[in-house]
């Protein structure tokens, strides 16, 4: 019997330590979602990781450099995004929200090549 109590606060530890970990996930609340703003730009990295795809831009008329924040790679693939859908040197229009505290860095709803192609348009 001693064992079976043991082992089922073990098991209660376990779960109630790490529950947290496994259902956390980052907010989103970094972005202004009030406002959506839409910039050209030349992709300069992209980049097919989890937990979101990132890509990497310079905006016309900005000398800085920009993140635009995707979903997850596994949903980037159910809209027929891959790992090579996007290279450096690539021209986009893209908008999305913004960073709510003036960072360069943006989660992109739409992206429309410069021949037209939509490669996403996720503005609800």
């Amino acid at each position: 019997m001693k064992k079976i109590i043991g082992l089922g606060l073990v098991l209660s530890f376990g779960i109630f330590t790490f529950a947290g970990w496994v259902f956390a996930h980052h907010s989103d609340s970094e972005f202004n979602k009030s406002g959506l703003v839409t910039k050209k730009v030349t992709i300069t990295k992209f980049a097919w990781i989890n937990p979101h795809v990132i890509m990497h831009f310079e905006a016309e008329g900005d000398n800085d450099e920009w993140a635009g924040y995707g979903g997850p790679p596994n949903r980037m693939t159910r809209e027929g995004w891959n790992s090579q859908t996007l290279k450096p040197g690539d021209k986009l229009t893209i908008t999305g929200y913004p960073s709510k505290y003036g960072r360069k860095i943006m989660w992109f709803l739409k992206v429309v090549r410069d021949s037209g192609e939509v490669l996403r348009d996720r503005r609800d």
